[in-house]
């Protein structure tokens, strides 16, 4: 070997070398690095305040409702780290008086691979000092899933049991990139060349006089399930005026001629007093086929104001041949009012994954 090519090997030993002996260094954790698994709160107030020298003061408040819980985040690091440690501030017990929410111990859960794919879990117990904890944690990977695991529970006002919070004010990951930064792609700004005067909208019922309409362009329309909904795939849906509600199909008609731009909300169960349950009939909410008797409403209900016709063989309605389709009165509807509310049962509440499932099959 002459001493050119030992030169050479030599210049690549020490190359390898330094990558192979990068100095661990402060992670950033920016919004777009972010998955709240929870749909719920501001999860970048856990990487807001990434300092060790003073007492963070924000931090990532989930809801005791059960069905938020185990509440989970997903960083994705845009490419593969070395995480040498995690630094938590392992915040203070928080009992607010009998208030809706309180904070005792727990665990937090680390695990790396990919959505839906993780493996090689830590956990590491709270301990609520108010102070600065490190674990010691090596890991080799482009997702960390970090979840808050909740183990003390508490009644408010009689109603519960709720989940206790976790007091983690903040998270600090260390380490260094394994592998070179892709450029992110450009997002484009695309115009919908909707104005202020149809951009302007409220909410609105079947039994909302026209004048209220007015001042606006859109009005987003609760309406009830219950009105005309049925329990099963086979019975016919009658599109008649509903008693104390009123003729939907005449108020469509209506703002549709006035070029006002209407999206039904779907509300409430279909069966009357079920108040906000979550259409799954008791089957596994993260199945989209739990979800198929809303489904099935909500293409009759399609076929009916919206633009296509259908045929008479799809159409399970009361009303004789030739039965409506393609009115042409809507463009949109909403599947769901609050989804993702806090409050209530826990069979009233969408997870992010659940809600997925629902949205697919609907």
């Amino acid at each position: 070997m002459n001493f050119q090519n030992l030169i050479i090997l030599f210049a690549a030993f020490i190359v390898l070398n330094a990558c192979s002996f990068q100095k661990p260094g402060k992670i950033s954790i920016v919004e777009k690095n972010i998955i709240n698994e929870t749909g719920f709160g501001n999860a970048m107030d856990w990487f807001d305040e990434q300092t060790k020298d003073s007492v963070p003061q924000t931090y990532w408040a989930s809801p005791g409702i059960t069905s938020f819980w185990p509440a989970g985040l997903i960083i994705d690091l845009g490419r593969k780290y070395k995480i040498t440690s995690i630094n938590l501030y392992d915040g203070k017990i928080g009992k607010h008086n009998g208030s809706h929410y309180e904070i005792n111990k727990g665990e937090l859960k680390i695990s790396t691979g990919k959505p839906f794919e993780w493996n090689d879990s830590v956990k590491y117990e709270l301990k609520n000092t108010g102070q600065w904890e490190e674990i010691e944690w090596v890991a080799e990977t482009r997702y960390i899933q970090l979840q808050k695991i909740s183990t003390e529970q508490y009644l408010w006002q009689g109603l519960g049991p709720y989940n206790c919070d976790l007091a983690i004010n903040e998270i600090i990951l260390e380490g260094y990139p394994l592998e070179k930064e892709q450029p992110a792609p450009v997002s484009k700004h695309v115009s919908l060349g909707i104005t202020v005067d149809q951009f302007i909208g409220m909410n609105s019922y079947v039994s909302t006089p026209d004048k209220v309409h007015d001042a606006v362009g859109n009005v987003r329309e609760y309406h009830n399930w219950s009105w005309n909904g049925v329990l099963d795939e086979k019975t016919p849906i009658s599109w008649e005026p509903v008693k104390n509600v009123g003729n939907i199909d005449d108020y469509y008609k209506k703002l549709h001629d006035r070029g006002i731009e209407v999206v039904p909300c779907m509300v409430g169960f279909v069966e009357p007093g079920k108040e906000m349950i979550k259409p799954c009939f008791g089957k596994n909410p993260s199945d989209p086929k739990s979800y198929s008797l809303m489904a099935d409403y909500l293409f009759q209900f399609a076929a009916r104001f919206g633009h296509r016709k259908v045929a008479d063989s799809l159409l399970r309605t009361t009303e004789p041949a030739p039965k409506k389709s393609g009115l042409g009165l809507l463009n949109y509807l909403e599947n769901w009012n609050e989804g993702d509310r806090y409050w209530g049962a826990p069979e009233e509440h969408f997870t992010p994954y659940e809600f997925a499932a629902f949205c697919s099959a609907c």
